[in-house]
């Protein structure tokens, strides 16, 4: 009777054994992606009504459910910017809005301000762009215009609609003033991304900014060369009918790389790049210095990039805001 207990006993503690192994393996299973660290892992949270048998999802790669969705757009409202925010005549910034973390450049780079602002990814890429341009033998190139507030675009505008107006009529000036200085909350300066250089030799004359400064050395040098630091050129000629902006030789956007590279090597302008972006939905890009990019297009109802094997929050070095809930990513793969 003692042997039959003792083989029973023995029996009932291998069992247990064996199944609280089980049942640590399958918690460990369903908790191993829970901790949420600094690169970006996402939590979850597992509901009551968790199916039998459903499998464990890595959070790395895919993203299957509306908690763990909500949890990738949350992460993205936390780290946007508005590198390609886009403002024109169709898109336009409020009277209020300032851009965040802005820096004085005057000073450090030449210009003919005594201040002159600009957003930080802007303002470190500029100073990275003129050693680059002095290493390269380039001087006499000045920045005249960085931010500017919806207020004194308004006075910029106003004066050029007042100049019009003894040629035209109101409309007419409105209108022909409005391709040459941006109407108040359509003008990119009231982001602090954009720019507009000029030449030493151009700066004495009565208007730095002309059609010649892109003949002239530091002209050709910025067209040739500042896709590399995250710049465009953003009014060419042949845009003119998406962009709504004459030619401006002088007016130089950043975006941040690889999107200047691509838009230049494309000959996008930035209209044209975000509706690309947004069609294509992915794109593999391979850049100047061999590093390889993906490009993708996100918002709740068109998440499919999420769902990729490449996709991985800890590869996503820039999120930019388009539009409510629109974002354009930029991974390094």
């Amino acid at each position: 009777m003692k042997k039959i207990a003792f083989v029973f006993l023995s029996l009932s503690v291998i069992l247990l054994s064996m199944y609280s192994y089980k049942l640590l393996n399958e918690i460990s299973a369903r908790n191993v992606y829970h901790e949420e660290d600094s690169t970006g892992k996402i939590s979850k949270t597992e509901g009551n009504n968790e199916t039998e048998g459903e499998q464990v999802v890595d959070r790395k790669t895919k993203i299957i459910e509306d908690s763990d969705l909500e949890a990738v757009f949350d992460y993205f409202r936390r780290q946007k910017d508005h590198s390609l925010i886009l403002v024109n005549k169709w898109n336009l910034l409020s009277e209020n809005y300032q851009p965040t973390d802005i820096k004085d450049a005057a000073g450090i780079v030449p210009s003919t301000k005594e201040q002159m602002l600009l957003q930080k990814e802007a303002y470190e890429a500029l100073i990275t762009m003129f050693n680059g341009a002095k290493n390269e033998g380039i001087e006499g190139l000045f920045v005249v215009s960085g931010y500017r507030p919806y207020s004194y675009q308004s006075q910029l505008y106003n004066a050029k609609v007042n100049a019009f107006s003894s040629q035209y009529d109101l409309e007419t000036a409105k209108e022909k003033a409005s391709e040459i200085v941006a109407i108040p909350g359509t003008s990119e300066h009231q982001t602090g991304l954009a720019i507009d250089f000029s030449s030493a030799e151009l700066l004495k004359t009565a208007d730095p900014l002309v059609e010649e400064f892109k003949n002239t050395p530091q002209g050709e040098w910025l067209y040739n060369n500042s896709w590399k630091y995250g710049f465009v050129l953003r009014y060419l000629p042949e845009k003119k009918e998406i962009t709504g902006i004459i030619s401006e030789p002088w007016h130089f956007r950043y975006v941040g790389i690889p999107h200047a590279q691509y838009m230049t090597l494309n000959h996008l302008c930035l209209e044209e790049y975000i509706e690309h972006v947004k069609e294509e939905k992915v794109v593999i890009f391979e850049d100047y210095f061999g590093n390889k990019y993906l490009i993708g297009f996100v918002q709740k109802e068109n998440h499919d990039i999420l769902l990729s094997e490449e996709f991985s929050l800890e590869k996503v070095m820039n999120v930019s805001e388009i539009g409510e809930e629109e974002y354009i990513i930029t991974l390094k793969l």
